[in-house]
């Protein structure tokens, strides 16, 4: 059986491969004391550092865990002079996190989610980033979202979540206390059950959920990231966060969140098949069905096919799912044309797409850009995903050609430790690499990687990574031109899916993970959260944008994509290294040997 719905079984030998393996990474950090004050009384908010404070009893059990959703394990590196360069040049101030109140489950105020008939994206609220935002104004404090926006509403009345990982404790703080119908999606064994010693007030909300839980093969996630609420005026609204449900996960690395409109509950025969042409509403449909536990998704079909989703029109619904997980639905009931997913199914979307663009002149340079949280490092038949497989799919040619440019946002490891959390933000960023091996030698010599133009970013969050994942093309007369231009893209894709194999398949092979996405045809306006929150404020700019402290009107945010990174942004130097959890252990490392060692001259001194 692929999958059951009930209360989950704590799977030890599952557990042990998706949860405390990743965990045991981590735990001898401590979550609540490490980070960084960033609101500075002078407003030049200055970092201080000051010594890493760990944890020192081993035996301490798990805070949040952090997601593997890399192809590989593998690989190897010798930087112990750089790790010691950073580790004395950078380390993370202990400031405390804010403390949740998990009994606090008053109304809260939802001014941060649009108008009715409006969509967007949102900046993730951080309680390291964003200590001043009382201080924002009311269209600054407009680009945030928090989680307690989407669950502690009193008109929802039911919910259905999907994603990879779970900490109960923390996911149903965020409820309202009168939500008595939720459902998660859930792998075996990447939950995190509420604690005996939690709130009765949650364990009320536990006692009420129904698991649908999935069992995926090694080396394969339900990597989907998902929120359905139904509301008690009949209308339904869809959130796609970029995050697992984890505190950690939403505190330190950036993080964003697609909101669509609400959508109405249908009111006449007319309506209704207007909206039934709608390819979001078929995509998302074709999806669910893919599930196997067939009462689950009968239901949720069901009941998303009773709301008008006619204000999705021209948007796409993009998946991944594996090939074992196969339709469920009956012939009449079948949306869709077959069983394509993953990059098969986001080329010929694109095809589409770029069908209605006038005829280009072939001596533009085509871009595309990748934002990312992990890189897979998988060689198929010689061929990387990125340049062998996704952009020849992309762009319908036989091979990577020369007016055609790849480019890859990932943070390097100096921009994690400079980061306001330091450490803390990078241990959700996996490229397994080998400084001498494929595919890293050849993505290097192409020059494909690059990062946030430091005098572009923002004060509060500096180069914090993002946890998103953005795939973008757009067309240029420079080859060099590697910042998101100023006017629009073709298309942009918002999705779960990292840049791997296990992600989105290949033209031969299947992808493995579930992922889930929106692509949004162009022509479409890039804005950056840096210039529309950040710079909007005095006193906070560094480097100049003709977007800063711009308003998004309520009439342009169908043809508009917010990212949380600077729009511009630069190769990587010759020093700089893509960060890894491994590297970043090391790092880890180091700084506790460091601070014993410290401790013992202490010690030897009294």
């Amino acid at each position: 059986m692929a999958g059951s719905i009930e209360k989950p079984v704590r799977n030890e030998a599952s557990g042990a491969s998706a949860r405390n393996k990743v965990a045991d990474r981590w735990k001898n950090i401590d979550y609540k004391k490490l980070g960084e004050d960033i609101a500075g009384a002078d407003n030049g908010i200055k970092a201080e550092r000051s010594s890493t404070k760990l944890k020192k009893d081993k035996n301490q059990g798990e805070d949040d865990v952090v997601v593997i959703d890399s192809d590989s394990e593998t690989g190897s590196q010798s930087d112990t002079d750089t790790e010691v360069l950073i580790v004395k040049e950078s380390v993370p101030s202990s400031s405390s996190v804010r403390d949740r109140k998990l009994h606090d489950t008053g109304k809260v105020k939802v001014d941060s989610i649009l108008y009715e008939s409006d969509y967007c994206f949102k900046l993730i609220k951080s309680t390291v980033f964003d200590t001043n935002y009382e201080t924002l104004s009311n269209d600054q404090k407009s680009h945030f979202i928090t989680m307690d926006d989407i669950f502690n509403d009193p008109m929802l009345s039911s919910t259905v979540l999907f994603s990879y990982q779970y900490n109960m404790d923390y996911l149903l703080s965020c409820f309202h206390p009168n939500l008595d119908d939720i459902t998660i999606v859930m792998q075996t064994g990447c939950i995190l059950p509420l604690s005996k010693d939690a709130p009765d007030a949650l364990h009320l909300l536990n006692n009420r959920i129904k698991f649908v839980e999935i069992d995926m093969p090694p080396y394969s996630s339900h990597h989907s990231k998902m929120i359905l609420n139904f509301y008690s005026d009949k209308s339904m609204r869809i959130f796609i966060p970029s995050n697992n449900f984890t505190e950690a996960e939403i505190t330190y690395p950036q993080q964003v969140c697609w909101c669509s409109p609400k959508l109405r509950t249908l009111t006449d025969e007319n309506i209704a098949k207007k909206s039934n042409r709608i390819s979001f509403l078929n995509e998302l449909v074709e999806y669910i069905f893919r599930y196997p536990q067939d009462h689950f998704t009968k239901r949720l079909v069901n009941n998303i096919k009773n709301h008008d989703f006619s204000l999705l029109g021209g948007l796409h619904f993009l998946f991944s799912t594996p090939k074992r997980f196969r339709r469920m639905c009956t012939i009449e009931d079948k949306q869709g044309d077959d069983e394509q997913s993953g990059l098969i199914k986001f080329a010929s979307a694109v095809h589409d797409i770029e069908k209605k663009f006038t005829e280009k002149n072939r001596n533009e340079q085509i871009h595309y850009l990748v934002q990312t949280s992990s890189i897979g490092t998988k060689i198929l038949q010689r061929k990387h995903m990125f340049t062998g497989y996704m952009i020849p799919e992309l762009s319908n040619t036989v091979t990577y050609s020369n007016n055609i440019h790849g480019h890859i946002l990932y943070p390097t490891l100096q921009e994690v430790c400079n980061s306001p959390a330091s450490l803390l933000s990078g241990g959700w960023f996996h490229f397994n690499y080998d400084e001498s091996s494929e595919p890293y030698k050849s993505m290097k010599q192409k020059k494909i990687f690059v990062k946030q133009d430091p005098i572009a970013t923002s004060l509060q969050r500096r180069a914090t990574p993002s946890h998103s994942k953005f795939y973008m093309k757009w067309t240029s007369k420079d080859e060099n031109d590697v910042s998101v231009p100023k006017d629009s893209v073709d298309w942009c894709l918002y999705t779960s899916g990292n840049l791997s194999n296990a992600a989105w398949g290949t033209n031969r092979t299947n992808a493995t993970n579930f992922e889930v996405g929106i692509l949004i045809p162009g022509p479409i306006k890039i804005f950056s959260f840096v210039d529309l929150i950040y710079k909007a404020t005095e006193g906070t700019r560094l480097g100049n944008s003709e977007d800063q402290g711009s308003q998004i009107t309520r009439d342009v945010t169908k043809s508009a994509v917010i990212v949380p990174f600077p729009k511009s942004l630069v190769l990587y130097s010759g020093n700089d290294k893509p960060t890894n959890v491994k590297l970043l252990d090391r790092i880890r490392d180091t700084a506790l040997r460091l601070q014993q060692e410290e401790d013992a001259v202490r010690g030897s001194g009294n």
